[in-house]
């Protein structure tokens, strides 16, 4: 299964259009790239992570974590 944060995503175009487009302003933003794969090649996190009988995984796409130490 794929998520924006929490939210169930159902295409690549879907979840697109849940960033904000100024969130690309900058072209090293690491998920620019993370993008392109996907869009590319959608199954490749789930073979790469699935080949060694792994269990099943979600893609989870702006996963939010606490801040440690005040700054983030």
């Amino acid at each position: 299964m794929i998520y924006y944060k929490k939210q169930k995503i159902k295409n690549f175009k879907e979840l697109l259009n849940k960033y904000n487009m100024m969130e690309f302003k900058s072209p090293y933003r690491s998920t620019i790239p993370l993008l392109i794969l996907y869009e590319n090649k959608p199954n490749y996190f789930f073979n790469l992570i699935n080949q060694n009988d792994a269990p099943l995984v979600d893609l989870i796409f702006e996963y939010e974590t606490k801040v440690k130490k005040g700054k983030g």
